[in-house]
C-alpha cells in the first residue's frame, strides 16, 4: 500500500507540477508587470521566484512581504484555474490576501480578479476601505460596506 501511494504521489506531481508553474508563473510575470518571470515549487512546498534575466530562483523568503504575497496569491489562482476549471465555475473566495500590497500592486490584482470574475464570482472580503474604492462603479461588481 506504501509503495501504491508513493507512486500514485510520484506520477500526481509529475502531473501537476509543471502546469502549477506554468500557469502560476503567468499570472506572477503579469501581476509584476513582468519583473519576475518564474514561479517553482519543490516536493517540499518550498517556494521560490526568479527575476525576469536572471538565471536562479530567489527562496520567497528572500523577497519583499508584497512580493511574497503575490506569489502566494499566484499560487492560489493557479491551483483555483487548473482544480477547478471554468466549466465547473465555482466561487473564488479570498479574504484580505490584499493587505500587505502597495497600491500598484493592489490595483494589478484586482484587475487580474475583475477579469476572473467575467468567468467565475470571486468574492473579496477586507477590511480596508482601498479596494472598494478601486472598484467601485465596476459594472458587474457590487461592493457592501459591513457596519463595526
Amino acid at each position: 500500500a506504501r509503495e501504491l501511494l508513493a507512486e500514485a504521489d510520484r506520477r500526481q506531481l509529475e502531473q501537476f507540477s509543471p502546469a502549477l508553474r506554468r500557469r502560476a508563473s503567468e499570472i506572477f510575470e503579469k501581476l509584476t508587470a513582468g519583473r519576475y518571470g518564474e514561479v517553482s515549487l519543490d516536493r517540499e512546498l518550498r517556494v521560490s521566484a526568479r527575476l525576469s534575466g536572471d538565471t536562479l530562483g530567489h527562496d520567497s523568503l528572500w523577497l519583499s512581504e508584497g512580493a511574497r504575497s503575490l506569489v502566494y496569491l499566484s499560487l492560489r489562482l493557479a491551483i483555483c484555474s487548473l482544480a477547478l476549471p471554468e466549466p465547473d465555475e465555482v466561487p473564488i473566495i479570498i479574504d484580505d490576501a490584499l493587505a500587505p500590497l502597495d497600491d500598484g500592486r493592489c490595483a494589478a490584482v484586482l484587475e487580474m480578479l475583475y477579469d476572473i470574475s467575467r468567468t467565475r464570482q470571486v468574492i473579496l472580503f477586507t477590511c480596508h476601505s482601498r479596494e472598494a474604492a478601486l472598484l467601485r462603479g465596476r459594472p458587474g461588481v457590487t461592493v457592501e460596506d459591513m457596519p463595526a
